[in-house]
């Protein structure tokens, strides 16, 4: 059993041109860390946001993942929705909840929306949940929230 997600990818215009599903590892130190790798690595250099969602895709099938087509109606236990702004790529990270007595899926939270930076500063923070440790590196770029 893994834990689910999906990736939406959305147009300034709030269009959403694909949607995919990864069947585990999709918490934010899992699916969240390869968002954020793929953005910042060479293989998001794309020509424009079309190009780079259809890369995503590429990545993703280079590696051990199991990652198929969906809908955007599509809803799992993480979803990640992938915004082209004015202001560069914006993420929104939603955890949501299947109640078996309703038979739905309800929004639990939303947990973050911001930059891939501001992705990268969530991840760290739930590494360190995880591994119940703080290391240097991340005091010295985190100091003023301790």
């Amino acid at each position: 059993m893994g834990t689910h997600s999906t990736i939406k990818f959305y147009t300034k215009h709030n269009k959403c041109i694909l949607a995919i599903y990864n069947q585990y590892d999709g918490y934010i130190t899992g699916e969240g860390a390869n968002i954020y790798e793929f953005f910042k690595s060479e293989k998001s250099k794309g020509n424009g946001f079309d190009d780079i969602a259809l890369l995503y895709v590429l990545y993703k099938k280079e590696g051990p993942y199991h990652t198929y087509a969906t809908t955007e109606q599509d809803i799992q236990e993480y979803n990640y929705e992938i915004h082209d702004t004015d202001e560069g790529i914006k993420i929104t990270i939603k955890e949501e909840h299947y109640y078996e007595e309703k038979d739905e899926w309800a929004l639990a939270t939303t947990l973050r929306y911001g930059t891939l930076d501001d992705l990268k500063h969530y991840i760290d923070e739930e590494t360190i949940k995880e591994k119940g440790t703080i290391n240097n590196e991340w005091i010295k770029r985190n100091r003023t929230f301790i």
